[in-house]
């Protein structure tokens, strides 16, 4: 009896899914036909695979052939039933007595084939015992084989299985490695302008205007913040899902943290007429080693919304010791506001993305509705668990707790030098390179930086960086990591290469994307520090000071 052809086109597309390797020999195959052997008292034993044309030996034992024509295959014939095809003695036997097999090499006299049969039913090959001489199989036996036969179905299953998640694994990667490019173009394209639009915004507010323009200018200002916030958000969030966030364990100046946090939110309340308060713990240690940066964005989240979120009354961020001894400290870090406050209901599912108290808060307030679960991912690694207190009409407090080791003290300096005080804000003497290509950026940048009194010198690609590197003398480099001719990793490789260090002569990147890789390998190529565009002034002025001061203690 022969397959119908439709059903033959079944079984071989079913065999060409498992991607059988015949050519290698594999251990897990090899014990199979080694027990069918054993069990079965016979000295051959096969595992076959039947394609259009061909019989392929995948494991033998006491066999030496690779492969066989498929229409002198004893297999051939049982795949075309369900049940073990056993032959007592071919020699006597008219449909096998003229088989080459059993006229001449191996001389065949007896056999039994198991099919090897998919989960479909399709019967894609055999396993057979083989043997010279007429022989019978007890039940016993008939049972083992087709036990064993089953194993190679589930064996090829698994290794299909384990072949897709590889696959499945790659296209991840390879999703991954195109998401992570399409976040850090889209970061780059979205912020190089947005810098124009924030810093030009910032210095028309400085400089003089007429007094009707200030409204357009601060509209303007809040526009390209709340974009940029959008479009953070939106960053951050995939980085977390992506787990392309990790936490550092730094030295860091607490005090200055909060305060600089409370800075950071300060107009803004103003601008409400609302009240921003900080309080610390007298016990609160200065300096504690931990993640500043994901610390600062936690608060920030959470004072970011008592602000919005309160139209009247005050916002306060506390930080309370509940834990101390000589190396750690424990700290209750809360932020309470006197705004609309949360319905009970609505609290459970807070924390998830894109969530909002509901329709008529985000026509008014706005926002993504992911800055508290960028928040709770943040402390979920951290080892940490945001909590909510909240009524509605009466306000509400979020608080955490994080555990932090105190650093000694010989390792932290509270050293400034005078000229570089927050009383004194110039950098008088200082001479700074920019290698920037985007014009706006660089109007900006340049700015600033003029404003704050040192001298700056511009160039538009890393090539003509490192030539004036080598041309004359700089106390700071600010280079921008995408630019034509040379980028600034190449740049800054060649300039470290020359024997600049980064105590010596420090680089700080400058750039649009906000994807943790372009900060690694920024940091990898010698740079010391990296800036995301828009830049505000507080923290272009905060980083160079924080590296000229350096540079002048060599």
């Amino acid at each position: 009896m022969k397959l119908s052809n439709e059903l033959e086109q079944q079984r071989i597309a079913a065999l060409h899914e498992y991607a059988i390797d015949y050519g290698l020999r594999e251990k897990q195959f090899d014990e199979i036909t080694k027990l069918a052997a054993i069990v079965c008292d016979k000295p051959i034993a096969l595992i076959t695979f039947l394609d259009e044309k061909t019989q392929w030996i995948k494991s033998d034992t006491g066999f030496s052939a690779t492969c066989t024509d498929r229409e002198l295959a004893f297999c051939n014939k049982t795949i075309q039933g369900e049940d073990i095809l056993e032959i007592e003695n071919a020699e006597a036997d008219d449909q096998f007595n003229t088989n080459p097999f059993v006229t001449g090499e191996p001389f065949i006299r007896f056999y039994a084939g198991a099919p090897i049969t998919t989960p479909e039913g399709l019967q894609i090959g055999s396993l057979c015992v083989i043997d010279t001489k007429p022989g019978k199989l007890t039940l016993q036996q008939r049972e083992a084989l087709t036990t064993l036969s089953h194993s190679v179905i589930r064996l090829l299953e698994l290794k299909k299985r384990q072949r897709e998640l590889i696959e499945e694994k790659q296209k991840a990667e390879e999703a991954g490695k195109a998401k992570a490019s399409f976040l850090s173009t889209m970061s780059h394209e979205i912020r190089t302008p947005l810098n124009g639009i924030s810093g030009i915004a910032h210095l028309l507010m400085e400089e003089e205007h007429l007094p009707h323009q200030a409204e357009y200018i601060r509209t303007l200002k809040f526009s390209a913040n709340h974009l940029m916030a959008i479009v953070n958000d939106i960053l951050d969030f995939s980085k977390i899902e992506a787990g392309g966030i990790s936490i550092e364990h730094i030295p860091f100046d607490l005090e200055e943290l909060l305060s600089e946090i409370k800075n950071a939110n300060l107009l803004r309340a103003q601008d409400k007429q609302i009240k921003l308060k900080l309080k610390r713990d007298d016990e609160l240690p200065k300096y504690v080693t931990g993640d500043p940066v994901r610390l600062s964005q936690i608060l920030n989240n959470l004072v970011n919304n008592a602000v919005k979120f309160t139209d009247c009354g005050e916002v306060t961020m506390d930080a309370q010791v509940e834990q101390l001894d000589s190396t750690r400290v424990q700290v209750r870090f809360s932020v309470t506001d006197t705004g609309i406050g949360i319905p009970k209901e609505k609290q459970k599912n807070l924390f998830e993305q894109f969530c909002q108290i509901d329709s008529s808060v985000t026509r008014r307030y706005g926002g993504t509705g992911l800055g508290l679960a960028i928040t709770k991912r943040l402390l979920e690694l951290q080892g940490s668990t945001i909590h909510v207190k909240s009524e509605v009409g009466l306000g509400s407090e979020f608080s955490f707790v994080l555990s932090f080791e105190i650093p000694e003290r010989v390792q932290m300096s509270n050293r400034k030098p005078a000229a570089f005080t927050d009383e004194n804000n110039s950098f008088e003497g200082a001479t700074i390179l920019l290698a920037e290509d985007n014009e706006a950026n660089t109007l900006i940048a340049k700015k600033f930086v003029s404003n704050w009194g040192a001298k700056i010198i511009h160039v538009t690609n890393g090539k003509d960086a490192v030539e004036q590197v080598q041309k004359r003398h700089f106390d700071l480099v600010l280079m921008d990591l995408q630019m034509p001719v040379m980028d600034g990793y190449e740049a800054t490789q060649l300039i470290r290469q020359a024997g600049y260090s980064p105590f010596e002569l420090p680089v700080i990147a400058l750039t649009a994307s906000a994807i943790s890789t372009e900060r690694e390998q920024a940091l990898e190529v010698g740079m010391n520090d990296l800036i995301t565009k828009p830049f505000s002034p507080i923290e272009l002025h905060t980083k160079l000071k924080k590296y000229l001061y350096q540079h002048t203690l060599r």
